[in-house]
């Protein structure tokens, strides 16, 4: 098969001076995001990622955006950087089914050199927030969300620090009760959805299985990362980040359970001092 010849898009700095210039005069810039106006080191931040994907740092530096300090992707960038960087044979191809809160899109993805294509399956109901545009764009949502899954699971490396507002955002009021403890939706949960989440995995969660492949252990590694983010931003975050995750993946956070505590409370600390 005939790969296509890697292409540079736009300008893209060769070494640390030409950043370092670069972001200097990205900060200037009127027409690039208010939050990386004035801030070199912020601006340096994008360029270096954007060279790790070999893309024009003005046209990343338009897709990203600064959530409580956080610096974040929108999901148009991310699908944009798996096509052209995710080492596919064909661009990701989407499928649906189903309707209301069960519609479901399979995300396909094709790597160089293997025989079989691979695919996530994503559920509405366990990616939607209470963003207004889950309403009005579900399909498209769910894309960038399906597309966000795929790229975790399966080219962990291109998303090493990337970010998504919805990967932190916590729906105010759930539609239904759920066991904060296993994640099952039921009518008849005894806790209520604002009580303080426990780390420690249920005793009828299933033991998670030990990772096999270099790849298996690079996503609990992400998995890790994105929880100690997470925490860093204080209880009322994590909780949202924790309640979104599989049995299996809590089992997997809850190893650093004592940890994620310590960092959780140094960061509530940290809020409480700044109202």
């Amino acid at each position: 098969m005939n790969v296509p010849a890697r292409i540079s898009i736009g300008l893209v700095p060769t070494n640390m001076a030409e950043a370092m210039r670069l972001a200097e005069m990205m900060a200037t810039a009127k027409l690039v995001p208010s939050a990386l106006q004035k801030s070199p080191a912020d601006c340096l931040m994008v360029i270096q990622q954007a060279i790790r994907w070999d893309m024009d740092p003005f046209a990343v530096a338009q897709e990203c955006s600064v959530i409580q300090g956080k610096l974040m992707h929108s999901g148009k960038l991310v699908a944009a950087v798996v096509n052209a960087r995710g080492n596919l044979t064909n661009r990701l191809s989407f499928s649906y089914e189903g309707e209301g809160d069960n519609r479901t899109i399979t995300v396909t993805g094709h790597l160089q050199g293997e025989a079989s294509p691979r695919t996530v399956d994503v559920r509405l109901a366990d990616a939607k927030t209470s963003n207004k545009v889950w309403q009005t764009q579900p399909d498209q949502q769910l894309m960038y969300h399906g597309t966000r899954v795929w790229a975790r699971r399966h080219t962990p490396e291109l998303m090493l620090g990337v970010y998504s507002e919805e990967e932190f955002d916590e729906p105010k009021k759930p539609p239904r009760k759920y066991d904060l403890q296993t994640g099952e939706i039921t009518e008849s949960a005894v806790a209520d959805e604002q009580a303080p989440l426990t780390l420690a995995p249920s005793t009828a969660d299933a033991a998670p299985k030990s990772a096999s492949s270099p790849r298996e252990v690079g996503a609990a590694l992400l998995l890790d990362q994105l929880a100690m983010e997470a925490a860093k931003r204080g209880t009322d975050v994590f909780n949202g980040f924790y309640r979104k995750r599989t049995v299996a993946e809590r089992a997997i956070i809850s190893k650093n359970s004592k940890e994620l505590h310590r960092v959780m409370a140094e960061a509530d600390a940290e809020l409480e001092q700044e109202i």
